[in-house]
């Protein structure tokens, strides 16, 4: 992520934001020219500023509080420039005061500023929480950095606040998942969610069962200790997630003596593709698992085991499977009900986590209600509702976590990534979903302790891009159940907040000259990028085709503009005098590409998603600009993003940067036809609709999702104007277009027939 790109995404996403009229109250009138986000409950503004120089401190009144100096005096010397050492003992003048209150209860947190700052917490994750209000509202003056004189009283309104990544399917370097803490302790974000498993990987180094582990995709204990300090240190608690015993298919069949099945016949064991419940060994094992995540994940309260999206049909042939059912009394589960053993297996697993002094948590999905011969523990598990309705779990007596579709899930590989507005004009006790008009409102009183964001699939470098401006509205939505501060204002307050994390988790910043877009990372020819850091250091920097190279302390040093001429990821890290890292790598990846179309993303899209194409005088232009040609790099890099790959060749690159959610696009450019004759198109729109048009005439038209359409045009040769209308409703955006021309056997991609923008001229007519 780079200053450039975040620059971009938060004027292009919050500048279009829409703003309602509302009374202010008095928080949000004393608070507006602070931006704070979330919105303290009080807010009290005295006169003038409290300057903090060189010579203040940060001391911590206790000695639990000391690590947390420490990070505070990193983040305001990368801040503001100016340093203040971390101490201990008693504070005097100009200092800033770091204190526990026994009477201040749960997350809240006080701020005084008289002639020092006094932050203070019931514990330390309250007075990190006031630092992240001190840290929003500190600005650079001079020499010095001031902060207006203020009180402020605060706490959450929900206690579960909390975003997910799924490092399983997708690995994720150890400093960008930092990157995401710092991101989320900025917003009081309490928890960090992580998948650690999936049917792609199994992430955690596991010292009981080393093979489980996928070389070069698993964390190794110092690596995950090392993150749980970073993120405890300021305020963030990781919780683990091992997904049991679906979507496990990666590590299961490893030691299938402990997690399949035994041939009686011949002795010898074999996976079953998940999670053997009817084998004691299994159960046995996974209580190892157990012990090494609460023992790795000392801090967190919850331990997460997955459960849902599992069938346990295919267990009730294999041999143990009865002799086991009966055992345990699962009358259910003897007839063949395997949803029986499913219920008894997450009852077993809870026992399990609650004898190490955690609460299970487990997705909705499992036979939550149980059976007459099995009772699922209401108190004991906290269920994470996505799919279907949270009300029969309510029901139940379960309490729930949101992590409902709309607008909590995002998936890149499917183009999900409901935008900040929906969240900040959210519920937490509204349950949405794609393709259904209305959420499902959960009663005033129900059993809901918060939200969760949750981020699947995703690659490691589209977490910040996409976070920075969706959990500033999670944060203000779980911390205030209501706000009446217009959208307009919280949106100049994203703005300004998105500043401070960029300053302390980015020293260098991207300057880049001759973009094609502002909006986008398109160049034609050449590119140059400056490269700049907010305090002293030794910038370093690779450039490279993957995104995955960062700067060591013997890459090459920046010292004059770089200039660019192909497709070219650009990373740049800040050393200090010992060869240390300061901050996380500021990267950015810039495609040189041959400008093609002129494109308009057209919308806003509806809810319930289209069915047919739209009539695009309808829309309204959400943006437009140039794109290019679609080459082998551009596809490889929208592959690394699917798990369903675009074809060899067709493909019309319709996706537009930063922009994620369902949309229509029209495109136009020129075809050349270099000799008179008949013509076929063939068009697809994997999951959408499509439109060809020379001139005017709609020349090949696609209206069933997946389905090739061939046409046939005679045309003359020269230059014939061309649209494409699409859109796409669903999961992929693929769009793919052939031309077999006259006398060849074989389709081609159309765009060995489209004119690069430069070469336009006058159409020919049809």
């Amino acid at each position: 992520m780079t200053r450039f790109t975040c620059l971009v995404l938060m004027s292009g996403l919050l500048g279009v934001w829409a703003a309602g009229v509302h009374p202010r109250s008095a928080a949000a009138a004393e608070s507006s020219a602070l931006n704070l986000i979330p919105l303290p409950k009080s807010v009290t503004l005295g006169e003038g500023s409290l300057a903090l120089t060189t010579k203040s401190r940060i001391v911590a009144a206790d000695a639990t509080l000391a690590p947390l100096a420490a990070v505070l005096s990193d983040e305001l010397y990368r801040l503001t420039g100016v340093r203040m050492a971390a101490a201990s003992g008693a504070a005097q003048a100009g200092d800033i005061s770091l204190v526990l209150d026994p009477g201040l209860t749960g997350e809240a947190y006080s701020i005084e500023t008289g002639d020092r700052v006094v932050i203070a917490g019931g514990d330390q994750r309250g007075v990190a929480w006031g630092r992240a209000t001190l840290l929003q509202a500190v600005r650079r003056d001079g020499e010095s950095a001031a902060l207006p004189r203020l009180a402020v009283r605060d706490e959450p309104a929900f206690a579960f606040r909390s975003v997910m990544l799924d490092v399983a399917r997708r690995w994720h370097p150890v400093e960008t998942i930092k990157d995401t803490i710092t991101l989320l302790s900025l917003f009081k974000i309490r928890f960090l969610h992580l998948h650690l498993s999936d049917n792609q990987s199994f992430t955690f180094a596991s010292q009981a069962f080393p093979t489980l582990a996928t070389p070069n995709h698993s964390y190794s204990p110092e690596e995950m200790s090392d993150l749980v300090r970073y993120a405890d240190e300021r305020g963030v608690t990781i919780i683990p997630e091992i997904d049991i015993p679906g979507h496990s298919g990666s590590w299961v069949g490893k030691l299938p003596d402990l997690f399949g099945t035994t041939d009686p016949a011949t002795g010898q064991s074999r996976g079953v593709g998940i999670v053997n419940m009817a084998n004691e060994k299994a159960y046995t094992a996974l209580a190892t698992l157990i012990d090494e995540l609460c023992e790795t994940f000392h801090s967190s309260p919850y331990i997460h085991l997955g459960a849902d999206e599992t069938s346990a049909a295919g267990l009730v042939a294999l041999p143990e499977y009865l002799p086991y059912v009966r055992a345990h009394g699962l009358k259910e589960a003897e007839q063949g009900k395997s949803h029986e053993l499913f219920a008894h297996f997450v009852v077993r697993m809870s026992e399990l986590v609650k004898a190490k002094g955690r609460k299970l948590i487990v997705w909705n999905g499992f036979p939550s209600a149980g059976t007459e011969n099995v009772k699922v523990p209401t108190d004991d598990i906290l269920i994470m509702s996505w799919a279907g309705s949270p009300l029969p779990l309510l029901d139940q007596g379960f309490e729930i976590v949101n992590c409902c579709w709309l607008p909590l899930y995002i998936v890149p590989p499917q183009g999900r990534a409901p935008v900040a507005e929906w969240i900040y004009d959210w519920n937490p006790r509204e349950s949405g979903r794609w393709g259904v008009a209305q959420p499902v409102v959960m009663p005033a009183d129900a059993k809901v302790c918060g939200a969760q964001i949750c981020f699947w699939e995703q690659r490691f470098n589209e977490v910040l891009p996409m976070l920075r401006s969706r959990v500033p509205a999670l944060s203000e939505r779980l911390w205030n159940l209501q706000t009446d501060r217009p959208f307009a204002a919280f949106g100049r307050a994203a703005r300004e907040t998105d500043r401070v994390f960029e300053r302390i988790a980015y020293p260098v910043s991207l300057e880049v000259k001759g973009l094609i877009d502002p909006s986008d990372v398109a160049f034609e020819k050449t590119l140059e990028v400056r490269l700049t850091s907010s305090v002293p250091g030794t910038i370093r920097y690779t450039l490279s085709k993957p995104w995955e190279e960062a700067p060591s302390a013997d890459s090459p040093v920046y010292d004059k503009p770089i200039v660019l001429d192909d497709t070219t990821t650009v990373s740049a890290q800040l050393f200090d005098a010992a060869g240390r890292s300061v901050g996380g790598v500021t990267r950015e990846r810039f495609r040189r590409i041959v400008p093609a179309y002129r494109y308009e993303v057209m919308g806003p899209s509806p809810q319930p998603i289209w069915q047919e194409l739209p009539d695009f005088a309808t829309l309204s232009v959400l943006r437009k600009g140039v794109t290019g040609l679609m080459t082998p790099d551009r596809g490889e890099q929208i592959n690394r993003s699917m798990f369903a790959g675009l074809p060899p060749h067709g493909h019309i690159d319709v996706r537009v940067h930063g922009l994620w959610n369902p949309y229509a696009i029209r495109l136009t450019g020129q075809l050349r036809i270099r000799a008179d004759g008949e013509y076929e198109f063939k068009v697809r729109a994997r999951d959408g609709q499509a439109t060809l048009l020379l001139g005017e005439k709609a020349v090949c038209e696609t209206r069933q999702p997946g389905a090739e359409v061939v046409a046939r045009e005679t045309l003359k040769a020269g230059n014939h104007a061309m649209t494409i209308r699409h859109y796409w409703r669903n999961i992929f955006n693929d769009l793919n277009v052939q031309v077999r021309v006259p006398g060849s056997e074989q389709f081609e991609p159309l765009e060995t027939l489209v004119v690069p923008i430069a070469e336009w001229k006058p159409p020919a007519t049809p």
